[in-house]
């Protein structure tokens, strides 16, 4: 398994940066959090360490139990390279009752710091016999001491967990001091990945490909990087690249490897601006004639071909949209938005079973997509929120809940997921606690908007009718905006 697999797997069940200090362990108060979250992202971003022990030195006086601070000085004093004074910092708060996630974390990290207990303290040895004697022995210092961060370094990313916050010091001091150490760009890559900075991530891939152009692997995950961040059009040509590297080492068409990065490549979203506004301003007839413009010059243009269906669609040419979504899903079937279309055709036609089994498809294609711009995320939510109301018309109320909690993973202040996820809760389930909160939280949104009327009207309803069993005739709470 390479590297950054293992990095990435052992990520993956990780809590990372504030999640894991924030998340697990409640902070009681908002400005609290704000700073340590600001003071944790510079360390990870630019090191500044010795300007973070300071902060969170004062800031602990004020809240002595928050243990998030301690955690957040332990690890700053670590960056710091202050290893004994972060080591008792950690282990006063070991047994303070945290959460379990943030537990294990923190276990590791003390776990870390025993086993490499010698190497840290020659590390912060050389440090202060840096800053005592000047230039006398600097070089030989310095060398000495970047082996010793890359060893811990590497010990570090074999745990199954770990703190993006913690890697980084190590990566850090080698890039500000040596900056040709072998393969620290691409561990730097990794760890920022992990840590989901992809911009910092893309940063360190393309100085690692500087020195190794040949590497398939980086031009891989740089390609990840840019997906992440929405830059499409350059995702495309580092996974091309990618693919014709692995096959220069002997892959085939057939490998797991390369025809997983050739799905993801034909998935990717495309940016067809042009199109798109006429066709929000109702000039069909511009957007047909562009379509098929780009279909002339590339018939297997699979884009350009679902547009022009759209166009049909909502010109009523219901045939002949549905001809042109069959052909794309047959020519690039990794293409999420024409299992889409073509789902929401079957439906269309009464072919329920045909639809959902299309939705699903498109959903399992769209999950290929590490991170999409928020264009496409704006299209996924109301792609879902189709679906979650077809899943109502057809009764399958569970479906349709899975399908309002995953708009509301991706736009958490969707106000019109949560009414929908009230009515479910309900109606369907008579659980009338979890529908209060959701309209609650409508309400706490936006209290100026027409669901918030809604959900204000709907809570006044549930008082004065408590039971549901009783009730007929929902329309209201159904009644389209």
């Amino acid at each position: 398994m390479t590297e950054r697999k293992k990095f990435l797997l052992l990520t993956v069940t990780a809590i990372l940066l504030t999640s894991a200090i924030h998340t697990e362990i409640l902070c009681e108060n908002d400005f609290v959090r704000n700073l340590t979250q600001k003071i944790e992202r510079a360390m990870l971003t630019d090191g500044n360490y010795d300007t973070a022990v300071e902060k969170l030195t004062v800031l602990l006086k004020t809240y002595p139990e928050d243990t998030s601070i301690h955690i957040d000085l332990g690890i700053a004093h670590y960056g710091a390279m202050e290893y004994k004074k972060a080591y008792g910092i950690l282990k006063k708060i070991e047994g303070a009752g945290l959460k379990k996630g943030t537990k294990k974390l923190l276990l590791y990290m003390i776990s870390n710091i025993d086993k490499n207990r010698i190497i840290l303290s020659q590390i912060e040895g050389a440090k202060n016999a840096l800053e005592e004697d000047g230039q006398s022995a600097r070089e030989a210092l310095i060398e000495a001491m970047a082996i010793g961060h890359y060893k811990v370094l590497s010990e570090i990313l074999k745990e199954k967990y770990y703190y993006p916050l913690v890697a980084i010091s190590h990566i850090i001091w080698i890039k500000n001091n040596v900056p040709d150490f072998s393969g620290i760009y691409r561990l730097s890559g990794d760890v920022y990945y992990s840590a989901m900075l992809y911009r910092k991530a893309e940063e360190s891939y393309k100085r690692a490909i500087e020195k190794d152009p040949e590497n398939s692997e980086l031009h891989h995950v740089l390609a990840d990087c840019l997906v992440a961040v929405g830059d499409f059009d350059s995702a495309e040509g580092y996974y091309d690249k990618s693919v014709e590297l692995y096959k220069k080492q002997g892959l085939g068409e057939s490998d797991a490897i390369v025809a997983r990065l050739k799905k993801i490549r034909r998935a990717l979203p495309k940016k067809y601006k042009d199109i798109d506004e006429l066709i929000e301003d109702r000039n069909y007839d511009g957007a047909e004639a562009l379509c098929k413009r780009r279909i002339a010059l590339n018939p297997g243009d699979y884009v350009a071909i679902v547009q022009l269906g759209e166009i049909y669609w909502k010109r009523q040419s219901r045939k002949k949209a549905i001809k042109l979504f069959r052909k794309v899903v047959r020519a690039a079937p990794d293409y999420p938005i024409a299992h889409f279309f073509l789902g929401r055709a079957y439906v269309f036609e009464g072919k329920p079973e045909k639809g959902t089994a299309e939705f699903d498809i498109f959903k399992e294609k769209m999950e290929l997509l590490p991170k999409t711009d928020d264009d496409t995320t704006d299209f996924y939510v109301s792609a879902l929120h189709y679906i979650s109301y077809m899943y109502s018309t057809l009764k399958q109320y569970d479906k349709a809940m899975i399908e309002s909690k995953k708009i509301i993973d991706l736009k958490p202040d969707d106000q019109q997921a949560r009414y929908n996820l009230a009515v479910c809760y309900y109606i369907h389930y008579r659980n009338r606690s979890r529908a209060y909160s959701e309209l609650q939280r409508i309400i706490e949104i936006d209290p100026n908007t027409y669901m918030a009327g809604k959900a204000e009207f709907f809570i006044d309803y549930m008082r004065q009718n408590p039971d549901p069993r009783f009730i007929e005739d929902f329309t209201f709470i159904y009644e389209k905006e």
